[in-house]
């Protein structure tokens, strides 16, 4: 009886190891209007700590305070995500992509979305004059992807990102110590 609680004690411990759950959040990308325009890269961190990293490449980030993150390519250029223009998003660890939501989106934008796995092009526009679209995705396992403006006629802002970390795979260590446990067991049960 004893050997057979040690092998429960020692399958109670790699369950508990085997995989970090998904855990779900929301990065909320309006109000940000305080950098008015003057950086290229600008980092936050989402509810459960992990890094997103926004960055415009040699352009700055557009901001505007209700709306969220768009491009600003020179003076007289629009804060949003224009044609041809192109706001990057990296992570600190690989997450699983499940949404995104623009502002600003109405009638004629159009949207590329590109990262590790391929490009998907995003055009729905639920009511012309609506200010906001929100898109279902589903990206397993990815650490950046790219937006990208692809209508002559598009200027919209991007205002949350719906993710959640991917699950992490059983370490190696939990692994040994298992087998070292059952290991255990098995010479107990020789022994007695």
């Amino acid at each position: 009886m004893k050997m057979l609680t040690t092998v429960a004690s020692a399958a109670f411990s790699l369950t508990m190891f085997a995989a970090t759950p998904a855990f779900a959040d929301f990065i909320d990308l309006t109000g940000h209007g305080s950098l008015n325009n003057s950086t290229s890269n600008h980092t936050l961190f989402s509810n459960d700590g992990t890094a997103i990293n926004i960055s415009a490449g040699s352009s700055n980030i557009g901001t505007s305070n209700l709306e969220g993150f768009g491009v600003k390519t020179s003076g007289g250029n629009l804060s949003g995500i224009q044609n041809n223009e192109t706001l990057s998003f990296s992570f600190g660890n690989n997450v699983n992509v499940t949404g995104i939501s623009f502002r600003q989106w109405e009638g004629p934008d159009k949207a590329t979305l590109n990262s590790t796995f391929g490009s998907l092009t995003l055009n729905d526009d639920s009511c012309m004059f609506c200010s906001g679209q929100d898109f279902d995705l589903s990206l397993d396992g990815i650490s950046s992807f790219n937006i990208t403006g692809a209508s002559s006629l598009s200027v919209f802002y991007v205002s949350g990102i719906s993710f959640e970390n991917a699950e992490l795979p059983l370490p190696a260590s939990a692994w040994l110590f298992g087998s070292a446990l059952l290991g255990l067991a098995a010479a107990r049960k020789k022994k007695s």
